[in-house]
């Protein structure tokens, strides 16, 4: 893959803006001739995620995979033209998703509607345990203490994704609610 540069965090919470991953600050504002956010090629927008030096965009990449479950076959794609350790990253975030999207299936429904399962890609490749089991709790549990070292705790890195992207999403249906009942 050829080396392009990376772009700097407002143009990359700006692109995340566009597919709906909207509970990181800092975008830039910058906007289309349309006034509509531009658009950032999947691809691309999770090549420079998993490369991006910022823990926060890295972690969004499960984020925008919950959002944007038919990412899955991009995120193939793209795993195997990275480095080593952003290939990595991309993995380990897509994963996670796998996990929280079984572990948060009813309140992912309640915001996003019906959307496809993910399929459980890398989990057996990975040694992880099945994605159905406990319900996710257990591979995201393992996949935590892989990445982090540590053997338990209360609530994974990955888990405040999914808090903030809940929070995120409670916001705006709220924001909605008293604009449908005028």
């Amino acid at each position: 893959m050829q080396q392009r540069h990376q772009p700097d965090w407002p143009v990359l919470v700006d692109a995340l803006s566009a597919y709906g991953v909207r509970y990181l600050s800092g975008a830039s504002g910058d906007s289309g001739a349309s006034g509509e956010p531009v658009q950032m090629d999947p691809l691309d927008l999770l090549t420079y995620l998993a490369q991006s030096p910022e823990p926060h965009l890295r972690q969004a990449l499960a984020a925008l995979f919950l959002v944007h479950p038919e990412l899955a076959p991009i995120a193939t794609q793209v795993a195997g033209t990275l480095p080593p350790t952003s290939g990595n990253v991309l993995i380990g975030s897509y994963v996670a998703a796998v996990y929280l999207q079984r572990l948060w299936r009813t309140r992912l429904r309640r915001y996003l509607g019906d959307q496809p399962a993910l399929p459980p890609l890398w989990v057996d490749e990975l040694g992880l345990p099945a994605a159905d089991a406990h319900y996710g709790k257990l591979g995201l549990a393992t996949l935590e203490a892989r990445r982090s070292g540590r053997a338990h705790r209360r609530s994974s890195a990955y888990e405040q994704v999914a808090l903030h992207l809940f929070g995120q999403l409670q916001a705006e249906r709220a924001a909605l609610q008293p604009a449908m009942a005028a």
